[in-house]
């Protein structure tokens, strides 16, 4: 059952040749055959060798959790109705930044698959993740693997010397990166698809309540292309508690995005802000004070969110008012107290 629910949740990416989807249980037998192979070993950093049954099964099981937080999304590569490889995509929404890995078995090795798998997780990667910069590392010794890299566009970063540790020696790594920008240059995703980023349907699913809320219950209706992409990269798969460690570093930039939340959603992450503006790590953080209190404004005067968070709104609010001292600054007291005073309206 778990793996039929992957199955259902884990995007279908298609090209010319191949389909990349999600692992299930069924893959087992030719994933330890494939991802067996000594060649296969020798050019990836953990994948265990021998490769046994268990091993297939604990990875196919580990995919769905990280998809589900955002974090990693891992394909299997199918042609013809067979598997022939993995490619997977790790997340950091930090930084906006993919990095992948991937390995395709051994007799389908010179026939371009490596390439049209890239290619697609790619697209899919600058488009549905908002992605600014995707990367990837090669052992040194593996040249078919940066030529690869160089068929999809990707750059020549640099040499890591001995940044590996394989088998108990050091190994040299070859550093690739493609940008955004260069990804439109390559023809890997259009201009006007960069800036467009689609909202995935709705799934069959519940989401405990503790848990991030899914990327398709972020936005507020009305919100622009734009400013959805904006909250994917900063909210996507991100608990209260991590944004909140966020907004220490970012609280100024990501105020704004509050106003853009859908109200389902606001609650959940004003947690996050509630924990900031009450730490010493926002003792004078003006910036973020009145950026907050400017979102939430119109938000409270409409009295369309939900009531509890409605009210918790209206707490850090207060919170702001009866700690002005903490945040005004000579020059903007007046246009801060009247944002104030609008929040809290009524």
């Amino acid at each position: 059952m778990r793996h039929s629910y992957a199955k259902d949740m884990i995007p279908r990416l298609a090209t010319a040749r191949l389909v990349l989807d999600a692992f299930t249980l069924d893959d087992v037998p030719a994933l330890v055959e494939l991802a067996g192979h000594p060649e296969i070993y020798a050019t990836t950093l953990l994948i265990e060798h021998p490769y046994k049954p268990e091993h297939a099964q604990n990875w196919i099981a580990s995919h769905l959790p990280v998809f589900l937080k955002g974090e990693r999304v891992n394909f299997a590569v199918r042609g013809n109705g067979k598997l022939i490889g993995s490619v997977s995509l790790h997340v950091n929404r930090l930084c906006d930044r993919g990095t992948f890995g991937y390995w395709i078995g051994r007799p389908y090795w010179n026939q371009g698959y490596a390439t049209e798998a890239l290619r697609a997780l790619f697209t899919h990667g600058f488009q549905q993740y908002a992605l600014e910069k995707i990367e990837a590392e090669h052992f040194a010794s593996n040249d078919a693997s940066g030529r690869v890299m160089q068929k999809v566009g990707m750059t020549r970063e640099g040499l890591r010397p001995r940044h590996f540790k394989k088998d108990g020696k050091y190994i040299d790594a070859v550093l690739y990166g493609i940008t955004r920008d260069a990804a439109i240059t390559a023809g890997l995703i259009s201009a006007e698809s960069a800036a467009s980023i689609p909202t995935p349907p709705a799934p069959t699913r519940v989401r405990h309540p503790d848990d991030p809320p899914f990327a398709e219950e972020l936005v507020a209706p009305g919100a622009s292309s734009l400013e959805r992409a904006q909250l994917l990269r900063h909210f996507r798969g991100k608990t209260f508690i991590e944004l909140e460690q966020d907004l220490r570093v970012y609280g100024k930039s990501l105020a704004p995005d509050f106003a853009n939340l859908a109200p389902g959603v606001l609650g959940y992450y004003l947690k996050s802000a509630q924990a900031y503006l009450e730490s010493e790590h926002a003792e004078g953080d003006w910036d973020f004070a009145h950026g907050l209190v400017s979102a939430l404004a119109a938000q409270l005067r409409g009295g369309a969110l939900p009531p509890p968070t409605q009210v918790l709104a209206q707490t850090l609010v207060r919170h702001v008012r009866d700690n002005a001292a903490r945040y005004l600054i000579e020059a903007d007291k007046q246009p801060f107290a009247g944002w104030i005073a609008e929040a809290l309206k009524g």
